[in-house]
């Protein structure tokens, strides 16, 4: 998701998100449109173990090449085909409502 877009994110049943932040001056090559990726294995890891580790720092060789493959990863995958529909059946608005 392009930096500055407003958006909100509500689950109804149990998930795991992981949510990585790049500075603009590491995303310029990325999509700046917002769209659903296919997440291959080898990023997924790359995630997660940044994840563990915390904020990556530009200045440390090791972690600057973790930034450049996950950044190579994330301009390597293909959008996906997921998109979901705000529901205009009144039905579906109030049963989103009773779970929240």
């Amino acid at each position: 998701m392009p930096a500055g877009t407003t958006h909100d994110i509500e689950m109804v049943c149990a998930v795991s998100v992981r949510t990585l932040y790049l500075r603009p001056d590491l995303s310029y090559s990325l999509p700046k449109h917002c769209h659903a990726i296919e997440v291959s294995p080898l990023l997924r890891e790359l995630i997660l173990y940044t994840i563990g580790v915390g904020m990556l720092d530009t200045n440390l060789k090791p972690q600057r090449r973790l930034i450049e493959v996950i950044v190579d990863q994330l301009n390597a995958v293909q959008a996906s085909s997921l998109k979901l529909i705000i529901p205009s059946d009144p039905r579906s608005a109030s049963h989103r409502r009773q779970i929240a």
